[in-house]
């Protein structure tokens, strides 16, 4: 009996295969290799080797309405591709291709392939070209990571017709790192940008599935999704070979991603042997084979295969050898490593016991909130589903986290509200589980206005004026939403108390504030539609002297009313939250009150004011590419030190969302929390921006298991030993911040901090204002931007120099020139001593001052790109360095006891090169201190430099060994199966990546004696393919966004039926693991030589019913068969449906190698 699951089609010059659910389509060879640009015949596309027109929209964009056409064409060592693109408007004349990847395909029209050449779904090589013919390369690493410096060595050549243009692209394989064979499937997107009256527009083939990536800031396709093309396969008889992927080539994969699966076939008249090889051939040395698989193929039999290989050493080569003639059937060769860049700078570092100190009244199960961000319930997609095959519903989650008594407790979603309490309280009280609770006003709204549009305090934030989408509507702070929010306070504290842990005010509330306000008052028609925008703006002019901000707004008053309106924002949510927490502590005082969760970025919230009264503050925090203040370290230091010793749980993250880190890079992101102060973790663990993964063990579980770690580690009281006495601050103007975020304070946290090894604190003029903080005990505090600031944050600065002996460092040249409100400062010349600086910056060359200390003549030249002219220089000032063209750049004075010193350009932002003088008698030895990546805060060696010699000038320390300190060691690391998976359908989820390197490529079908309601088309006799069942659709369903339905069987007749099973070719069984959800009776397991004679093998006597997803498990005991065989009981109350089935074991060859 043959059933491949594999269907060849040989005519015509392509062939298809339908292997593990996905069509496979096959590259034409070209007949004429010199001249391939004009084999290509497109008067009847749909009949050549491959062709897909009008590529799919992909996610979150316009429908491309123009037609698109590819096709792709095998080479001898390259890969042809022609695009032809049309196009329903007049196109422009066409220039002359420009620089390689001086293309952004972000910015301008562009076609785009993506190839994923080991098929291993872990990069995919980019090649665009746009109409000019110019190219753009790049390596796309699944973990979301684009590596721009290959080149592909790609050629391109454009032409252009009436409402069309022509690429034809060449790109050759040694740059991918294979020299592929005929059989071998790689993985292949196509993807085409268009912009077109200012509007971007994209589509994609084959899936419109694509993901943001933050490193190239635009969307791409997901290697996961690409289709699978069959690379030159001829049909004629003998031995043939598929290689499914290639696997990881790289020194670090471990051993289940350096995989070579596939199949072979015999496909003669006559018994043939075979051999399988994997050689490594290291540089000017013999090719030694190091794996070999040998068998024997009768006619028409396949054998699937999994083989694991050496990686990153030298090259692999891999043969198919036909034993009877001795012929080399198949040759491919991986040649090249393509290891990832290092992207997260890891400072050499451990746990050192020395530098953490244990909170002993800590509670025991404070320090870890789970946000299982947007999960959905069994109506949603099957990508959110332990089985793959079967909606996860949220209840099972809460089932498997209410049981793991080490977590604080389980969220349904970043903010969990009264509807959502309600679906699934029973869920939480059956396993003890509670989660936060965030009253939401839009709830109350509902019920009182028949659209959102009709609330007054609701602003339509989208394009689309007919929307009643909750998401599209923001908030406006008025008095109705205070008094809708605490309606639906009082509801969930009333109704589910017992499940409610605690209190969360909102997710970042002054971002929706902002966002509803700017629209309602962007214009005066939109003032008049959303008349409660313009009390609002009434109070803040009165209260702060300038209104909200908006395009009409004058440019001299703009900084004015950004300050007000920031103001008077700050002050609202901070009573707001004092009023939500009195109102929590009094009905409920053992709920915890949670604070808000701002962005990733220091913004000036007062954070001290508005947390001053709540049980635990959290932030979102990021580590991207963007400049200035975005970072980990530089939020978790800044709102500490803003909050004192109240619980700060930061919100890093480090999920699918932003990219797919490993454990090193996560341990570092969730260090630099714990180095600066975090008492806790408050952290997504789920993707939500399109990437695939799950909330919990399931879809990361080497992640999870490490959070796990961490959790017991927080609830055990463990917190980073902070120095006690710190004597240099940086002083923050929250003030000059609300006028302009742009000067990030990035670099302030790197060169007093980490970078040079200084130590310092963060104080910000509000609370200096309000006397939350004190200017006792700093001999040196650093002011890097502080233009717009308050005569009374100055004045405490003053009376710190003046009557205690500080030194004020003044790296902002333009610093305490204005008041917030507008206007001059009183006491700025007190402090300044009148000193001026021109209007202009220009660009100067700084050397060491005719007062100098030797540290500081060490300077042979510093490169300023910023720098200021000083028109008046203070009586009795010190000129410490000077710029070389003449005038003082930075000066020293005495103010009382204390001293000022005063830069004329910015340090901190506008040094560009520094060198030193290597015979200055002082010297300096910079040693080999790592440095911080300058990706993700703002760093220079130069400035680096600079600051390590001038605070040493200062006599500031630079021995603090704080920023060394690590959290733990991942104590567990990911385990793979130890087998393969028979059905082909196994996913293994990786830091929230489906790898699918243990399916080989197999023929596998079963039928089944009772058909369930709705079953898939059968053969006629009864039989269905693995590639086909929707018992063994896992990856499929992934692939094609299956709903529930159209994945699963479901019994509703509940008579005893048998499942039989043809695994395609004899192998060793281990076990059966399937899914299911309803009543589920005994089940015995058969195994046959002949799928004729049966013996029992092994039964479940598991039985019972179930509203979620159940694993059953039935051992096979490592049984040498081809057939087996599932018998079901009967059922007595009702349907059972099977998500999914696997089997694992080793075909007969591929059992574990030696």
């Amino acid at each position: 009996m043959f059933k491949s699951g594999l269907l060849m089609l040989f005519g015509g010059i392509f062939c298809s295969m339908n292997c593990l659910g996905m069509e496979i389509k096959g590259i034409s060879r070209a007949e004429n290799p010199e001249k391939w640009e004009t084999e290509v015949n497109i008067s009847n596309p749909v009949s050549e080797a491959f062709v897909t027109t009008n590529l799919e929209p992909s996610t979150i964009r316009k429908i491309s309405t123009d037609k698109t056409e590819a096709r792709l064409i095998l080479l001898p060592d390259a890969l042809g591709v022609y695009f032809r693109c049309y196009e329903s408007k007049e196109l422009p004349a066409v220039g002359k291709p420009r620089i390689l990847d001086s293309l952004d395909p972000a910015k301008e029209d562009a076609v785009e392939i993506f190839i994923d050449i080991n098929n291993d779904g872990e990069r995919a090589f980019g090649v665009a070209v746009n109409k000019e013919g110019t190219i753009m390369d790049a390596v796309y690493f699944v973990q979301d990571y684009v590596d721009k410096r290959w080149d592909s060595g790609a050629e391109a050549h454009c032409s252009s017709g009436k409402g069309y243009w022509d690429a034809f692209v060449k790109i050759p394989f040694k740059e991918m790192g294979i020299t592929p064979d005929s059989g071998d499937i790689a993985g292949i997107a196509f993807m085409r940008t268009r912009h077109v009256d200012g509007k971007k527009i994209s589509s994609a083939w084959p899936s419109p599935k694509t993901v943001y990536t933050w490193w190239q800031r635009r969307e791409v396709p997901e290697p996961f999704f690409y289709a699978d093309m069959l690379l030159g396969y001829e049909p004629t008889p003998g031995l043939k070979l598929f290689s499914l992927s290639r696997g990881l080539y790289e020194e670090s994969a471990v051993a289940e991603e350096n995989a070579f699966t596939g199949q072979i076939l015999n496909m003669s008249s006559d018994t043939i042997p075979f051999s399988l090889t994997a050689s490594s051939v290291l540089p000017g040395k013999e090719e030694v084979v190091v794996k070999k698989l040998e068998g024997v193929l009768v006619p028409g039999e396949i054998f699937p295969f999994r083989m694991e290989y050496p990686a990153g050493k030298g090259s692999v080569v891999f043969r198919l050898t036909d034993g009877k003639s001795g012929k080399t059937i198949y040759t491919s060769s991986l040649t090249k490593s393509f290891e990832m860049p290092k992207r997260i700078a890891d400072d050499p570092g451990s746990f050192d016991k020395n530098l953490i100190t244990v909170k002993n009244n800590a509670p025991a199960r404070d320090g870890f909130v789970m946000f299982g961000h947007h999960m959905k319930g069994k109506e949603g997609y099957v990508q959110y589903a332990e089985s793959l095959g079967l909606g996860y519903d949220i209840s099972d989650v809460i089932e498997n986290i209410g049981k793991n008594k080490e977590i604080v407790y389980m969220n349904l979603r970043h903010d969990t509200r009264y509807n959502d309490l309600r679906t699934h309280a029973k869920a939480f009280r059956e396993v003890g589980a509670k989660t936060l609770y965030s009253p939401y006003a839009k709830n109350i709204a509902a019920k009182k206005y028949k659209t959102y549009a009709e609330c007054p305090y609701m602003v339509n934030v989208s394009s689309n004026p007919k929307t009643n989408d909750s998401w599209s509507f923001q908030c406006l702070p008025t008095e109705e939403f205070k008094k809708d929010y605490f309606q639906s306070l009082e509801d969930g504290l009333r109704d589910y108390r017992d499940i409610i842990w605690g209190v969360f005010v909102a997710d970042e509330f002054d971002y929706t504030f902002s966002k509803a306000a700017r629209v309602a008052f962007a214009s005066p028609e939109s003032q008049a539609k959303y008349p409660e925008v313009m009390k609002i703006n009434e109070d803040v002019k009165k209260r702060f002297g300038h209104g909200i901000p908006n395009e009409q707004t004058p440019k001299e008053e703009l900084p004015y009313c950004k300050i007000a309106w920031q103001r008077w924002l700050n002050d609202w949510v901070a009573k707001f939250t004092d009023e939500v927490g009195k109102k929590v502590k009094l009905t409920s005082p053992d709920v915890y009150f949670v604070g808000d969760d701002p962005q990733g970025q220091v913004f000036p919230y007062d954070y001290g004011l508005r947390w001053k009264n709540v049980d635990v503050a959290m932030h979102q925090t990021a580590d991207k590419a963007m400049p200035y203040d975005i970072g980990t370290s530089v939020i978790t230091k800044f709102v500490k030190d803003s909050i004192g010793d109240k619980e700060f749980w930061p919100c890093v993250h480090y999920e699918a969302s932003l990219a797919i880190y490993n454990l090193d890079e996560m341990r570092e992101l969730l260090s630099r929390a714990f180095r600066n102060g975090a008492t806790g973790m408050s952290l997504f663990n789920l993707s939500w921006s399109g990437r695939l993964g799950r909330t919990e063990d399931v879809g990361a579980p080497e992640r999870w298991a490490y959070l796990l770690q961490l959790s017991k580690m927080y609830a055990s009281g463990v917190r980073a030993k902070l120095p006690e006495k710190v004597e240099t601050g940086a002083f923050y103007s929250s003030y000059s911040s609300m006028a302009d975020y742009s000067k990030g304070i990035g670099a302030v946290y790197n060169y007093l901090g980490p970078a040079t090894g200084a130590y310092f604190k963060f104080i910000y003029d509000c609370a200096l204002e309000r006397g939350d903080t004190s200017l006792d005990g700093f001999k040196t505090v650093f002011v890097h931007d502080a233009e717009y600031e308050s005569d009374a944050a100055l004045e405490k600065l003053l009376k710190a120099v003046h009557d205690n002996g500080m030194t004020l460092v003044i790296a902002d040249p333009l610093a305490f020139s204005k008041a917030p409100e507008g206007g001059a400062l009183k006491n700025r010349d007190a402090l300044l001593n009148g000193i001026r600086v021109g209007d202009k910056a220009v660009s100067e060359n700084v050397v060491p001052g005719k007062d100098a200390s030797p540290l500081l003549q060490s300077i042979k030249q510093i490169d300023v790109n910023k720098a200021y002219v000083i028109l008046s220089v203070p009586e009795g000032a010190k000129e410490l360095l000077r710029y070389k063209s003449g005038g003082p750049a930075l000066l020293e004075w005495p103010c009382g006891k204390g001293k000022v010193v005063y830069f004329a350009f910015n340090p901190f932002h506008f040094v560009s090169t520094m060198s030193l003088d290597p015979n200055a008698p002082t010297g300096f030895d910079f040693g080999d201190k790592a440095i911080p990546d300058p990706l993700l805060v703002p760093f220079s060696p130069s400035t680096c430099k600079f600051f390590k010699v001038f605070l040493s000038h200062l006599g500031i320390a630079q021995d603090e060994k704080i920023w060394s300190l690590k959290l733990p060691a991942p104590e567990q690391q990911l385990k793979w199966p130890k087998s393969v998976c028979l059905t082909g359908n196994s996913i293994v989820w990786s830091l929230s990546l489906p790898k699918t390197c243990m399916n080989p490529m197999v023929p596998g079908a079963y039928r089944y004696s009772v058909a369930p309601a709705n079953p898939v088309k059968a053969g006629s006799d009864g039989w269905i393919s693995f590639a086909e069942g929707r018992l063994t659709d896992r990856i499929a369903a992934q692939k094609f966004f299956k709903k529930l339905n159209d994945c699963v069987d479901t019994w509703k007749d509940k008579s005893a039926f048998s499942l039989e099973i043809d695994l395609g070719a004899d192998a060793f069984t281990e076990r059966i693991d399937l899914y299911v959800t309803g009543e589920y009776p005994g089940i015995r397991c058969g195994a046959s030589p002949d799928g004729k004679n049966w013996s029992e093998l092994a039964k479940s006597d598991e039985k019972g019913k179930t509203d979620m997803v159940r694993k059953i498990s039935i051992p096979l005991n490592s049984m040498k068969t081809r057939y087996l065989k599932l018998d079901f009981d009967k059922r007595t109350s009702g349907p059972m449906t099977i998500a999914e089935m696997d089997i694992w074991g080793y075909f007969i060859s591929g059992a574990p190698q030696k």
